[in-house]
């Protein structure tokens, strides 16, 4: 049986992404807490 996929990387620097920024950084709650995909979902119609 296939197994489903639990993550979906996007970028291959997603792990390093984690490793360089502390979890209580500012850069990383404004990453988590802004949802910036409205552009691409305006883009696509």
């Amino acid at each position: 049986m296939i197994q489903p996929q639990q993550t979906l990387n996007l970028s291959p620097y997603s792990q390093l992404y984690d490793l360089l920024v502390k979890k209580d950084s500012d850069l990383r709650r404004i990453h988590d807490e802004i949802d910036l995909s409205y552009p691409w979902r305006r883009r696509k119609g």
